[in-house]
């Protein structure tokens, strides 16, 4: 039985070319009436908006494209960002539904100062439409991402902004 060298780290380094394809989808899906808008800058994607809890809202969202994520041949995940206050999530989604769980890792507001979050893939919470079910990420669940992303639904009105270097894999 031998060994296997561990997987080259999986990097998404945004930039003005990379996150291009990611979208903006807010809770006007559902009436909602909160906002955002994705910025490409030389070294970053800058997600702002402002957070409406009127006719239900309470949401906004910037997604990648729905693809194959295979992530079983990784433990880590790193993020680095900056952010205002209030709290963010970096979603994993194994299902096109809204109400079948996801997966997330829950981040802080940074007061607009450069930070790195680094958690086992392991570690990540399970989410049915906004409440952690108790259960966390397994393998299987890594094989079977179809859609990063990041959101706003930590129920504070108001305006929000996160810019993110990227997101590491290992």
């Amino acid at each position: 039985m031998g060994l296997s060298a561990p997987p080259e780290p999986l990097r998404i380094d945004f930039d003005n070319r990379t996150g291009a394809d990611w979208q903006v989808i807010v809770d006007g899906v559902m009436g909602g009436l909160s906002t955002g808008t994705k910025t490409l800058t030389d070294n970053s994607m800058v997600f702002s908006g402002s957070i409406s809890l009127a006719n239900n809202g309470g949401f906004s969202s910037l997604r990648s494209p729905f693809g194959q994520y295979d992530l079983s041949n990784y433990s880590t995940v790193e993020v680095r960002y900056r952010a205002t206050e209030g709290k963010y999530t970096f979603m994993f989604e194994t299902n096109k539904r809204f109400y079948v769980p996801y997966f997330a890792l829950f981040l802080p507001g940074t007061e607009n100062k450069w930070t790195s979050v680094k958690v086992d893939l392991e570690d990540l919470l399970q989410v049915r439409l906004g409440e952690k079910t108790g259960a966390t990420m397994s393998k299987r669940d890594m094989m079977e991402v179809i859609r990063i992303g990041f959101m706003k639904l930590d129920k504070q009105e108001g305006p929000f902004t996160i810019e993110i270097d990227y997101v590491e894999f290992r």
